[in-house]
């Protein structure tokens, strides 16, 4: 992801061209490192980001594991 900021006639104005989509079911381990049980599901951002001042955006993200306990991670 490419993400571009200028100011026009005092609005700013941002343009974001997107890499192709990535599979973040590698992550889940590292979201919820809990013994032997297993992740259950990428629950995602809910559609939610912020832009960050070195441009990057940061998504909330959640997992659940089959003891239903939740993690939360940002993804930059």
């Amino acid at each position: 992801m490419v993400l571009k900021k200028k100011a026009g006639s005092g609005m700013p104005v941002v343009t974001v061209k997107w890499n192709k989509p990535q599979k973040l079911k590698y992550l889940l381990p590292a979201l919820l490192p809990l013994g032997d049980k297993s992740p259950l599901r990428f629950l995602g951002g809910a559609g939610s980001a912020a832009s960050t001042s070195s441009d990057p955006l940061a998504f909330p993200t959640y997992a659940k594991n089959t003891r239903r306990h939740t993690a939360a991670k940002m993804l930059y």
